[in-house]
């Protein structure tokens, strides 16, 4: 999928369109560079940040490869009512 931006600048107004795995991979070099290089103040936000997103991909590669296969189980249920 794709993702709409914007930016807005004084003079300037420009929108595109990015992958939105080009713009995740941005966002998590973002998180990761704040991470490192921040004071110590907002470290944990980062940090959940991080953790929350890879927690999150782990889920839901886990997901795909486990998921009950809902078409084929309809089909099986009507064909048992039949």
């Amino acid at each position: 999928s794709k993702l709409r931006l914007f930016v807005t600048l004084i003079v300037l107004y420009k929108r595109f369109l990015i992958p939105s795995y080009l713009f995740l991979i941005v966002w998590f070099l973002l998180q990761t560079y704040d991470l490192i290089l921040e004071d110590g103040s907002n470290n944990v936000a980062y940090a959940t940040h991080i953790f929350g997103f890879v927690l999150g991909t782990i889920v839901a590669m886990a997901w795909k490869e486990l998921a009950v296969d809902t078409d084929r189980k309809i089909d099986e249920l009507k064909e048992e009512i039949l």
